[in-house]
């Protein structure tokens, strides 16, 4: 199959590998709806609520294509996911969050595809550190640099991808963080894709149990207008 996209003694392998892991994909899922656009994309153009864990699915099994194959695997994992993506694009018809109607997305745009993978960054590096062990903020900053490789794996530009200042923090994924609780908060504009992101959170986490009482969550705002 080829020599490994990533090292076996990489961070991004040593924490990937890690069966707990697992738990990430709910929370990065209600994350990633919480944009509007991309909650838009998830309405209109899939069957979510109908195969309710098809998208926890292809979220892992794409994860683990990319972490543990081959680069050209991975690319081939890449590349049929941008194919389906294709065909996801419209535009508002109302109102949703921060975004006017008649806002257009497609599931190809680079901030998508940005937003979708920092929100598997940071969950996966929260329930690793929930389940498993706390990481040295060199392991987290290593963590950080190997998942670089797959948003160029996805064609999104590194100033993108990229903060303005190299040495990472986490300040970059903690602002996803605010911003998914920002668009879902209880005073965001009632659009229908609003409305649809929260009946899309609210089927999803009647599928997902808390384990040891912590449930894997967005960030909730603790008061109106207020992110939290």
């Amino acid at each position: 199959m080829g020599k490994p996209l990533f090292s076996p003694k990489s961070v991004f392998w040593r924490v990937n590998r890690e069966l707990a892991c697992t738990f990430a994909a709910p929370r990065a899922v209600l994350m990633q709806i919480a944009h509007p656009l991309v909650a838009a994309g998830v309405a209109e153009h899939s069957q979510f609520r109908k195969h309710r864990f098809a998208r926890l699915y292809r979220t892992s099994m794409a994860a683990a294509a990319i972490t543990f194959g081959s680069r050209d695997f991975a690319l081939r994992a890449v590349r049929t996911i941008n194919q389906k993506h294709r065909a996801v694009h419209g535009v508002l018809s109302a109102p949703s969050g921060i975004f006017p109607a008649g806002t257009p997305y497609d599931a190809n745009d680079p901030e998508l595809k940005l937003w979708v993978l920092s929100t598997i960054t940071d969950s996966t590096l929260l329930v690793y550190e929930l389940f498993v062990s706390k990481l040295s903020t060199a392991d987290r900053e290593q963590y950080y640099a190997d998942s670089l490789r797959v948003t160029e794996l996805f064609g999104i530009p590194e100033q993108q991808a990229r903060p303005d200042d190299t040495s990472w923090t986490g300040a970059e994924i903690r602002s996803c963080c605010r911003l998914a609780a920002l668009l879902a908060c209880p005073d965001a504009p009632q659009g229908a894709r609003v409305a649809s992101a929260r009946r899309e959170q609210r089927f999803t986490r009647r599928c997902v149990r808390p384990v040891g009482g912590r449930g894997c969550s967005p960030p909730r705002s603790h008061s109106r207008g207020n992110a939290g």
